[in-house]
This record gives structure tokens, sequence and C-alpha cells, in this order.
């Protein structure tokens, strides 16, 4: 098949830590996995490739089927995005997390197609400067975790925009995405609760704005300021969860100038205001029963 018609499957995405049972050992999954690291450090193995040091924002794509080998560095913790997903909807009817499997143990290993226009992605895929995937694998998670109406087709569109971005740094002439990117990823994300503008983001980097402004637009697909103002609203999705703060406390924490402008840009992302979000998830919540011990 050609990258066009990929139309990928979404079985599992979420945060993950491996534990040291996990770890230090070859395990094969039956479908393909996408790794991104968000903190520590690691060491991965994978049968036909070179061993791959992983830096936050590191990604490695493992198709199905090949052993891989986690190795954490001494005294730190890896944290990773991790989706599990088919190329295709042939298997949606395995829409459960399908256990690993150790080097010669029997199991069905889901078949994948040969991309002919891009058949780096049917092999080992470790990659550096990634961190940019980051807001579409949250978004992916979310979508798995609410289970809205049609969240599998939305995941699939995510996880086809990530596979796309992926493709690009192997099969265009651009230039892979710069280092500049990812340090200016990570200025908004510890930095969002503050006034910030496009100079100030910039100026992380010593691009002038304008530049910075298309550079990250180029390798996100968000400009500076959008990419802001997601930073502040799923911060706000957690705060409205986790905590009893006010609505107007929120929108001051998370670097909303005025009440007002946070509920217009909340409802524009999520759908709903931040105060009949929060009441749909308490009264979910209630709705949900005691877990059985």
């Amino acid at each position: 098949m050609y990258f066009h018609e990929i139309r990928p499957f979404v079985r599992f995405a979420r945060l993950f830590m491996p534990s040291p049972s996990s770890c230090g050992h070859a395990v094969i999954a039956r479908d393909c996995r996408l790794f991104l690291l968000q903190s520590g450090e690691c060491t991965m193995l994978t049968e036909g490739c070179d061993a791959f040091v992983m830096q936050p924002g590191a990604c490695l794509l493992v198709p199905a089927g090949i052993p891989y080998t986690i190795l954490p560095s001494a005294g730190t913790d890896p944290l990773f995005y991790i989706v599990n997903f088919d190329f295709t909807w042939e298997h949606a009817a395995l829409s459960q997390t399908l256990p690993l499997l150790s080097p010669g143990e029997t199991g069905e290993i889901l078949s994948a197609p040969q991309i002919v226009d891009c058949p780096m992605l049917c092999a080992p895929l470790p990659l550096a400067d990634m961190a940019f995937l980051e807001t579409e694998l949250l978004a992916i998670e979310a979508e798995l975790a609410d289970q809205r109406l049609f969240f599998q087709g939305r995941a699939s569109a995510l996880m086809a925009s990530v596979l796309t971005q992926i493709a690009r740094t192997q099969c265009s002439d651009q230039p892979r995405h710069p280092q500049a990117v990812n340090t200016m990823i990570r200025f908004i994300q510890n930095n969002y609760a503050q006034p910030l503008s496009n100079a100030q983001i910039s100026g992380a980097v010593g691009y002038h704005p304008n530049y910075a402004n298309r550079l990250f637009l180029q390798h996100t697909q968000q400009t500076m300021h959008q990419y802001l103002i997601s930073c502040r609203i799923r911060r706000a999705l957690e705060l409205l969860l986790s905590t009893e703060k006010s609505i107007t406390e929120i929108a001051s924490e998370v670097g909303f100038s005025s009440l007002s402008r946070f509920t217009k840009e909340f409802t524009h992302q999520t759908g709903n205001a931040p105060s009949r979000y929060r009441g749909c998830r308490q009264k979910r919540s209630e709705k949900t029963p005691p877990t059985k011990t």
C-alpha cells in the first residue's frame, strides 16, 4: 500500500513508566509501538537497529513482531508517551491491549502492510528531536480516555498526522526538525503561566519572532501562540478535575488575563464552558459504581 492509504487504528495510548520487571530483557509487541520519551533517559535495543540512546524528545517506532529491550540509564526512570496501533483497521475487532510475547513464545502477530513509498516505517525507526509530537499524542490519549462519540475516528486522524510528520522527516527534502523548535516548546511548557509574547519565546533560541513563528508552524502545525493556549488549557483541565479551585482562580493560575478570555478559549478547544465541563465530569463520576474489593 501507499502512505496516503494508511488509516491507523489506535488500540492504546498513555504516559507509561516501565516497571523494573519489564526492563532489561527483550519483548515482542503483537502490534506496532510508538515511543516518545517525555523525561529520563534510556537505551532502546531493537532487532536490526543499532542501540538508540533516548533523551527527552526522542522517538522510536517499532513495527509489530520486532523484539525490543528497554534499558533505563542509571538513576533515571524513563517516562514515555506510548501508542499501540496498526496501520489499518483490519484488526479493529481486537480493541484491547494485546499482551507482549517473549522471544520464542508463540502468539499471533498482527500483519502490517508494506508501505512502498515510505518503507522506513516498516522497520525500527529511531528519531531525535521529535518533542513537537507531544501535543497530538496527548490528544490521542484524551480521546481514548474519554471515549466520546466517534473517538476512534478522531484518534485515527491524529495518529495519521503523527505518522505523516514522522514520514516527512524521512522522505522529504526539508531539513529535520531543528532543536530550536524543541527548545521553544520546552520554554512554553515551563513558562505558560506567565504573560508570554512571541518575542520572549523566540528569544529562548535567539531568533527573530517572525522567523521563529514560521519555523514553529512548519514543524508543529501550530503557531507559538496557539501552542501556548493549548498548554494553558491542558493545565486548566487538570485543575478542574483535581482541585476545588474556582474557575476564576484557575484562569489566573494558568496564565489568562481575564475570565472571559479563558472561557472563550476553553470552550473553543473543548466544546464546553469550564463550568459545564467540571459539572459533566462530576456527574459522570457520581454515576460510576464503586469498585468491588
